[in-house]
């Protein structure tokens, strides 16, 4: 069961990344559209703004999300960090 949601979860991750970049990128097009209202362009500069800032937590959640999933199918070895020794 573990190993099925931390595959989940790696792979909603990635989706969420992908997902704010494709909207990142489309709202850049619309602010760079000289043809387009100035009220879309301010509208896209704003979802521009939110959606940019956003790709960043997935892209920290990529990392650990990446190294557990590693680790639990066997495919690398982890080291016990912050686990305390018995002798």
């Amino acid at each position: 069961m573990a190993l099925a949601f931390l595959t989940l979860l790696h792979v909603l991750v990635f989706v969420y990344w992908l997902g704010g970049e494709l909207g990142a990128f489309y709202a850049a097009r619309i602010i760079a559209a000289p043809d387009q209202a100035v009220a879309a362009r301010l509208a896209a500069a704003r979802v521009l703004g939110t959606v940019d800032v956003a790709t960043g937590t997935p892209l920290i959640l990529t990392l650990p999300t990446g190294l557990s999933l590693a680790s639990a199918e066997g495919w690398m070895v982890m080291p016990p960090w912050g686990s305390r020794s018995s002798g």
